[in-house]
């Protein structure tokens, strides 16, 4: 008989045994129409408290009890609905004794949040504790070609993982369940188009009804082609694009990480810079001149040993790193390029010649850092070059006192001829 008079009271005064309610962020007044799509009719004024409530609810369809004050006695109604926009919610409100509707109203919230996850452009598996699949969405269907009615209740560390894989993520799932933080991770998929790499957020809910269980929601995003793409930006910026060698960016970062990772030993770099190149290019054009460098690239590397990295930071100049090495070893590795490069290279029907310069740093006693020991191969190479080409030097700390006093005369002397500050002295020539 109670959940007849509360159906009838609610008719009476609403026009509707189940009508259509909203509340709006900046007023507290509930309003009801006998459908969501008839302007509202009937107003009820809420307590702050009751409005506050209402407004907990979230986009996903839930339900409250609530006492309404009507016609001065108290009625005892079930709001389901949610929060439509920024600013609203809505629902439907029944007797609380009228289960049928109760049940009609949730399961018309249920559906639509249904089709939300089936319909989703994300990748969203809902697991157990046991990682046993509860739910798989419509795009998992087509990444798999598996059907949602197959693959549930099945464990989902045996349909995509390797037994490495699947060992690994068990154990992470049972912490994760314990501590039931959210958390992010990337994983390699078997798919229709083959291994797929997604990035899933993961986050725990409980199941709200029943059993209290807890469910791990997984929702993946394809990023394959992102990283990908990431990949190639990465290959971009740290190679030289005429001779596939590391650039001065990437070799840089290799040095520093040789200089970080060495114990009791020593790192040495080579910097060499070809003797007559700039006439090879000038006389033969650019084609010519990068065809030259890529086979120079591949003699230097023939003189190397396979642990020895060789980079082309720029122009006609080259960079060899070697790591648990001594100054012997690196001497004798000039040596040997540039006895290569002392021989003709052939390009279509033209030969030339081309030699070298050689400079040769060790940290750490010539730099503790990609920079400095650079800078000193540098110095030695110049060295090198002035000495009278074809040779190779060891930089030494006078080398940086005589670039210092070649830096200074070349300033001031430029400086001098720019404000006419050369006097011209006559000195008479005796016989």
């Amino acid at each position: 008989m109670k959940t007849v008079r509360e159906s009838t009271t609610l008719y009476n005064f609403l026009g509707s045994h189940n009508p259509y309610w909203r509340l709006t962020e900046s007023s507290d007044v509930l309003r009801f129409s006998t459908t969501e799509t008839t302007e509202p009719d009937r107003t009820l004024q809420l307590s702050a408290e009751q409005a506050a409530r209402i407004r907990e609810m979230t986009v996903i369809t839930s339900s409250l009890m609530m006492s309404l004050t009507v016609d001065e006695s108290d009625l005892s109604v079930h709001l389901v609905g949610r929060k439509i926009n920024k600013r609203e919610w809505a629902g439907n409100a029944s007797a609380w004794h009228d289960t049928p509707a109760v049940a009609r109203d949730l399961s018309h919230g249920l559906s639509f949040a249904e089709q939300v996850v089936s319909e989703a452009h994300s990748a969203i598996v809902i697991l157990d504790s046991r990682g046993n699949i509860q739910r798989f969405n419509r795009l998992c269907e087509d990444y798999t070609g598996l059907k949602e009615h197959d693959v549930i209740g099945q464990s989902v560390f045996k349909l995509f993982m390797s037994r490495r894989e699947a060992a690994t993520s068990r154990r992470n799932n049972r912490v994760f369940f314990r501590s039931g933080n959210a958390y992010e991770v990337e994983l390699w998929i078997p798919t229709c188009k083959g291994q797929r790499l997604f990035l899933f957020r993961n986050k725990f809910v409980h199941s709200g009804s029943g059993k209290n269980e807890i469910f791990l929601i997984c929702s993946g995003t394809d990023i394959t082609e992102e990283r990908r793409a990431q990949e190639r930006l990465r290959i971009l910026a740290n190679t030289d694009s005429i001779t596939g060698l590391p650039n001065r960016n990437a070799m840089q970062d290799l040095i520093d990480h040789a200089i970080n990772h060495a114990d009791n030993y020593k790192v040495g770099v080579v910097y060499l810079d070809l003797d007559n190149f700039k006439k090879v290019n000038d006389a033969y054009g650019h084609l010519f001149g990068d065809q030259l460098l890529r086979d120079v690239s591949l003699a230097i590397l023939s003189c190397l040993e396979h642990d020895q990295v060789l980079a082309r930071p720029g122009g006609d100049e080259f960079l060899v790193l070697a790591s648990n090495t001594s100054q012997s070893a690196l001497e004798a590795m000039a040596s040997r390029i540039l006895t290569r490069l002392r021989l003709p290279f052939r390009i279509g029907l033209i030969e030339v010649y081309t030699s070298c310069s050689v400079g040769i740093a060790l940290s750490p006693e010539h730099g503790s850092d990609s920079t400095a020991i650079i800078r000193h191969a540098d110095t030695a190479m110049y060295t090198a070059k002035e000495g009278g080409r074809g040779q190779f030097c060891v930089f030494t700390p006078e080398m940086n006192q005589r670039v210092f006093e070649y830096l200074w005369l070349d300033t001031n002397l430029r400086k001098a001829l720019e404000n006419d500050q050369l006097v011209i002295h006559y000195q008479p020539k005796i016989t």
